[in-house]
């Protein structure tokens, strides 16, 4: 009877100490993959804030440069290459 009593003690710690090593790593797992949506929502963000200005960018906008009074198209600075959608060669005929 007293070798139950001690085997269950043991088995008893071991399952202690095996329940806090998973709650510590489910913890350090938690915090990490918070710390990853955190990064990919900044990341959301600053790609909104990016996508909103370029929509904004039209092929008649005109920017000043420095101090000059030069006013060059933003269209042409931003999209190098623009490749126009095929509704708009459609409509063009």
């Amino acid at each position: 009877m007293f070798w139950l009593t001690i085997a269950s003690v043991v088995f008893g710690a071991g399952a202690l100490y095996y329940a806090q090593r998973q709650t510590s790593i489910a913890k350090a797992l938690k915090a990490h993959q918070d710390e990853q949506e955190h990064e990919v929502h900044e990341w959301q963000l600053e790609h909104e804030a990016v996508a909103v200005q370029l929509a904004r960018v039209g092929p008649h906008m005109m920017v000043p440069v420095g101090n000059a009074n030069a006013f060059p198209s933003a269209y042409a600075t931003v999209f190098t290459d623009p490749q126009f959608p095929a509704f708009y060669r459609y409509f063009q005929g």
